[in-house]
C-alpha cells in the first residue's frame, strides 16, 4: 500500500496522523471572531476588505501561537454539485480536514469571481485574481500561524483536483509555495472534457503538460473513486520521471454505503475522508512520509530508497518481489515461494523445506543513516530481523555487521561484526575455547530491551545509525539504543530482512545522513552576529598570488584528503589586456601547504577545448567545493570569435553560461559536461534570457543545494541588454537539475546594479553571503566594497546586522596600508565551517595593467553561545 511511517522527526508525536483510526469526523462549525486553537473562521484579507472574498482557516486544538510548527494543508473545493455534497464554497470544503484528521492547519482557498467581490462556486471565475490570492495569502498564513514551511500541502476534490495543477502550478511562483500535492477525482489534462459537462479546460489541455512539469520531484498523491489508470497513463506519458507520483483508488461506496446516503447522493464526493477506511489510512500514512521526508534531511538525511509495494506479481510460483529486491529462496528453500506481494505490502514466510530463515535483500549505501518501515507479526514466536551487512567485509562471516531483532516481547540490538560473526570469534566459539573474559566481552556486543508488540497489527520501526550507536524507535517512541564499535563500520551496503516464521513488511525507506545534514542546526559561528570588519587581519607578503605573465582574477580553494591546499583561479595573458578575460580566461590550478600560501602554479584545470563546446574558448570565475567525497568546480564558460577587443567582446560576453566539472581529487582530471548547468531561460522577458554567470553554491542544513548566480535579460539595450540581477535555484544534487526561482536578489530601490559576485555558505540553519557592494549601498560606506547578507533559507536575503566586510584597502603584515582600485570576487575558506581566509581579486590601478589574488587571514569569530570571560 502507498503508505508510510508516522515517526516524529520534524513534528511532535501528537501531530502525526493516525493510520489506524476508527474515528468518524465531522466538519468543524464555522464561527465568528479571531482565529484560535480548535476554531474554524472565515478570513477576509485586507486586499479584499469589504467584499465577499474570503478563505476559511482552521487551527488544530494542539496549535499554540509560539508552539511547534504544524503542517498546513490548503484546499481548492469542488464545483457546486449538490449530488456530491459540494456547494462550491470554501466553508463547505472537507477533504483537507478529513485527510489531516484535524491535526494540520487547514485552509480552504477561494476562487475569486470576475467582479472581484465574492467567491466563485462554479469553475474558476477570475483565474489570475485567484492565483494572485494564493500567492499573497499562502506565505502570509504560513508566517502568521507559524506553519511548517517544509510541510505545505495543496489538495483538491473534483474542480479542486484539477485546480491543484491548473491554478496551483500556473507559474513557477505559485508552484514554489507547495511541498506536496493531493488530487482526488479528476486531474488537469487527463481527458478532453465534454461541452455537456461544462468545463472550460478543453482549450487548455495542451498547456497541462507544462503545468505538470512544475511538480519537479515533489510528492504527489493521485486518487480516484474507481481506477486511477487513465490518470497514471497520462502522467507517465507526460513527465520524464513519475517517481514522485503515487496512484491509488478509493471505493466511496464501500466506505459510505449505497448512494444516496446521509453524506452524499453520488459516489463522486469528498465526504468519504470523514469515515474510517483503509483508503484514508493509506493517504494519511503517505502524508506522514511527506512531513518526515521534507523535514527529514536535518534529522534523517537524504531519502535514497523507498518502496510501498504497490505492484502485482506476474505469477504465483516463484518469488517476484521486484524493485531490485532479491531473496534466498532458490538456495535455502529449493526455489519454493517465500515472498508474496498482496494488499500493497510484502508478506514473508519460511517454507517447510527451508534450511534457513528467509532472507529478503536490498542494496543501499551509507555510513550513517536511518531505515524505517511498517511491519506486522502474526503469530506467537514470529520475529523480523533487520540485518545490516557489507559483503566486501572479509573479516566476518557472510558480511554480517549488526542486527536489529524485533520480537513480540523483546528488541535485540547486536553488533555481529566484532561479535559472533567475526571469523576469529567464530573459530573460538566453534572450538569451545573461549576464556571467561572473552565470553564476558562478547556479551557486551548485544543488548536486549523489553517491548510489547500486538500481533496481527501494524507497527512502525525506525533504526538510526550514527557512528558507534544504533538507536531504535517503535511506534514513535524510543525503544532502545546500544553503543559498539562494529556499528561504526564505514560502509553499510546491504539490508537483509530475515524471517524465521512469518512477518509482513510495508513502506520501507532508507535515508543517508552526511555531515551537512546532521541534526545540529546551529553552526560553529552561532547566531546572526558575524562581524567581518573585526575579523580582518594584516596580510603576510606570502599571501599575495601574482604571475607577471598573466592577469589573475578570483580564486577558490579546497583541501584534499592529505591536507594539501588546491587553488583554482582565473588567468589570461597580460599582453591581451584586462578585457580579454571574456575571450581568453582559463581556470588554472596552484597548490600550497597552507590556505594563505604561498601558492605554486601547477597546471590548467579547464583549458580551452574548441568553439564547438558551450565553454570551449573561455572558463572563468571558479568556485570549488567538496561534497560527499567528490569535488565540484563551478564556473562560467563561453565561446565566440576569439577576438580580444579593447572593449568587452559582446559575442563572448552574451554566450556566458554556468557549468560544473567533477573530479575525485582537486588536482583533477576534471570531467566537464556538454551542456551548461545553469542555462538561459528561453522565454521573452526572463531575467536570465541573455546570459548567466558568476556561480555560487551552498548546501543548506536540510540537504538542499542553493545556487546563486548573476543573470542578464534582454529588456535593456542590446548587445549588452539588462537589467543585471542575481537569481537563485535549488536542487537536491550538486549537479542539478536546478529549479530556478525568478526573483531578483540583493536589490536596492532605484539602483540598477547594486551588487555582484556573491559568495554564499551555510552555517547550521543560517545562510550567509558576501557580495561586492557597488557604491556601498548596503554597508553604508558609500563606495565599492564588500557587504554581508544573511538568510534563513538561502532564497530570501536581508542585509546582516554587521554588513561591513571590507573596504578597498588592506594592511600588510609589515605595517603598511594599501588602497586598491578594485578588491572583488570574494571567496572564503571555511575551516570546519568557520571562515578563516577571505580570497579576493585585487587590481591596484585604474589603468588595469595587472591583477592578482590576495589571501586575507581572518580572526576566528566568537560563538555567541560562549560565555564572555
Amino acid at each position: 500500500m502507498a503508505t508510510c511511517l508516522c515517526m516524529p522527526s520534524a513534528i511532535a508525536n501528537g501531530f502525526q496522523l493516525s493510520t489506524d483510526s476508527n474515528e468518524t469526523l465531522s466538519l468543524p462549525e464555522l464561527t465568528d471572531g479571531a482565529p484560535a486553537a480548535g476554531k474554524r473562521v472565515a478570513v477576509n484579507p485586507p486586499e479584499y476588505s469589504g467584499t465577499g472574498v474570503f478563505h476559511t482557516l482552521y487551527l488544530p486544538i494542539e496549535w499554540k501561537p509560539n508552539g511547534e510548527s504544524l503542517p498546513i494543508i490548503f484546499e481548492y473545493t469542488g464545483n457546486y454539485f449538490p449530488q456530491s455534497g459540494s456547494t462550491g464554497r470554501p466553508e463547505d470544503a472537507s477533504l483537507g480536514f478529513g485527510l489531516s484528521d484535524g491535526k494540520y492547519i487547514w485552509v480552504s482557498l477561494p476562487y475569486v469571481n470576475e467582479a472581484g467581490d465574492g467567491n466563485q462556486v462554479t469553475w474558476w471565475g477570475d483565474e489570475e485574481a485567484t492565483v494572485e490570492y494564493a500567492k499573497r495569502n499562502v506565505p502570509r498564513i504560513i508566517r502568521q500561524f507559524n506553519a511548517d514551511p517544509n510541510a505545505v500541502f495543496l489538495c483538491g476534490f473534483s474542480r479542486g483536483a484539477i485546480g491543484v495543477n491548473y491554478l496551483g502550478l500556473r507559474d513557477d511562483e505559485i508552484a514554489s509555495l507547495w511541498t506536496a500535492f493531493i488530487a482526488h477525482d479528476h486531474f488537469d489534462g487527463v481527458k478532453e472534457w465534454s461541452t455537456a459537462w461544462g468545463s472550460p479546460l478543453e482549450q487548455y489541455r495542451s498547456e497541462s503538460t507544462k503545468r505538470l512539469a512544475r511538480v519537479r520531484n515533489r510528492p504527489y498523491w493521485v486518487s480516484q473513486n474507481g481506477s486511477s489508470h487513465a490518470t497514471e497513463q497520462f502522467v507517465r506519458s507526460t513527465v520524464a520521471d513519475a517517481t514522485p507520483f503515487t496512484f491509488g483508488y478509493v471505493d466511496t461506496e464501500e466506505i459510505l454505503g449505497p448512494f444516496p446516503n446521509e453524506l452524499a447522493k453520488s459516489s463522486h464526493t469528498d465526504r468519504w475522508a470523514f469515515k474510517p477506511s483503509e483508503y484514508r489510512n493509506k493517504i494519511r500514512a503517505w502524508m506522514n512520509t511527506v512531513t518526515r521526508s521534507n523535514a527529514g534531511p536535518k534529522h534523517l538525511g537524504d531519502l535514497i530508497f523507498e518502496d510501498h509495494f504497490e505492484r502485482s506479481e506476474s505469477q504465483d510460483e516463484k518469488d517476484e518481489p521486484g524493485n531490485a529486491w532479491t531473496t534466498s529462496s532458490d538456495t535455502t528453500a529449493a526455489g519454493h515461494k517465500q515472498v508474496d506481494l498482496r494488499d500493497g505490502s510484502m508478506h514473508i514466510f519460511t517454507h517447510a523445506v527451508a534450511n534457513h530463515a528467509t532472507s529478503v535483500r536490498h542494496a543501499f549505501a551509507f555510513e550513517d543513516g536511518s531505515i524505517g518501515m511498517r511491519f506486522r507479526l502474526n503469530e506467537a514466536g514470529d520475529s523480523l530481523k533487520l540485518n545490516f551487512a557489507d559483503l566486501a567485509c572479509k573479516s566476518v562471516h557472510a558480511g554480517h555487521l549488526f542486527d536489529v531483532d524485533l520480537r513480540e516481547n523483546a528488541l535485540v540490538v547486536e553488533d555481529r561484526k566484532t561479535g559472533v560473526m567475526d571469523l576469529k570469534m567464530r573459530a573460538l566459539l566453534n572450538a569451545q575455547s573461549m576464556t571467561r573474559e572473552q565470553r564476558a566481552e562478547l556479551a557486551t556486543r548485544k543488548k536486549q530491551f523489553p517491548i510489547r508488540l500486538k500481533l496481527k497489527q501494524w507497527h512502525e520501526v525506525m533504526v538510526h545509525v550514527a557512528g558507534d550507536e544504533v538507536s531504535v524507535e517503535i511506534d514513535g517512541k524510543p525503544a532502545g539504543s546500544h553503543h559498539s564499535s562494529g556499528y561504526a563500520h564505514p560502509t553499510k551496503s546491504l539490508l537483509r530482512l530475515l524471517v524465521l516464521k512469518t512477518a509482513d513488511v510495508d513502506d520501507v525507506q532508507i535515508w543517508r545522513r552526511t555531515p551537512s545534514n546532521t541534526t545540529a542546526t546551529k553552526g560553529p559561528i552561532g547566531a546572526a552576529t558575524l562581524d567581518f570588519k573585526s575579523m580582518i587581519r594584516p596580510v603576510p607578503a606570502s599571501a599575495k598570488f601574482i604571475d607577471e605573465g598573466f592577469y589573475i582574477w578570483g580564486a577558490s580553494m579546497v583541501r584534499d584528503t592529505d591536507g594539501k591546499c588546491h587553488l583554482l583561479y582565473s588567468r589570461w595573458p597580460r599582453e591581451l589586456g584586462h578585457n580579454a578575460w571574456v575571450t581568453h580566461s582559463e581556470i588554472a590550478h596552484a597548490v600550497s601547504d597552507h590556505p594563505l600560501g604561498p601558492y605554486r602554479h601547477v597546471d590548467v584545470a579547464l583549458p580551452a577545448r574548441g568553439a564547438q563546446f558551450w565553454d570551449g574558448m573561455c572558463t572563468h570565475n571558479p568556485t570549488v567545493h567538496a561534497f560527499d567525497g567528490k569535488y565540484y568546480l563551478y564556473y562560467m564558460g563561453n565561446f565566440g570569435d576569439g577576438n580580444a577587443t579593447q572593449k568587452l567582446n559582446p559575442i563572448h560576453r552574451n554566450h556566458q553560461r554556468i557549468g560544473v566539472a567533477v573530479a575525485d581529487h582537486p588536482a583533477g582530471p576534471w570531467r566537464r559536461f556538454d551542456k551548461p548547468l545553469i542555462d538561459v531561460t528561453p522565454e521573452p522577458g526572463a531575467d536570465d534570457e541573455l546570459m548567466t554567470s558568476n556561480p555560487s553554491i551552498l548546501r543548506r542544513s536540510d540537504g538542499t543545494f542553493v545556487f546563486i548566480y548573476k543573470a542578464v535579460g534582454t529588456k535593456g539595450q542590446l548587445p549588452f541588454g539588462g537589467p543585471v540581477v542575481h537569481l537563485a535555484a535549488t536542487s537536491m544534487s550538486p549537479t542539478g537539475p536546478f529549479k530556478k526561482r525568478m526573483k531578483p536578489l540583493f536589490t536596492a530601490p532605484g539602483v540598477k546594479f547594486p551588487a555582484e559576485d556573491p559568495f554564499v555558505w551555510a552555517d547550521g540553519d543560517r545562510c550567509w553571503a558576501i557580495v561586492n557592494d557597488h557604491k556601498g549601498h548596503f554597508n553604508g560606506t558609500g563606495e565599492d566594497s564588500l557587504a554581508l547578507f544573511t538568510s534563513l533559507d538561502g532564497l530570501d536575503w536581508e542585509v546582516a546586522t554587521n554588513p561591513w566586510v571590507l573596504q578597498r584597502k588592506l594592511t600588510w603584515a609589515e605595517g603598511t596600508e594599501q588602497s586598491f582600485h578594485r578588491l572583488e570576487r570574494p571567496q572564503l575558506w571555511l575551516e570546519n565551517g568557520v571562515p578563516t581566509v577571505l580570497f579576493c581579486a585585487a587590481e591596484e590601478t585604474q589603468e588595469k595593467t595587472h591583477s592578482f589574488n590576495v589571501q586575507i587571514p581572518l580572526r576566528i569569530p566568537k560563538n555567541d553561545s560562549t560565555d564572555a570571560k
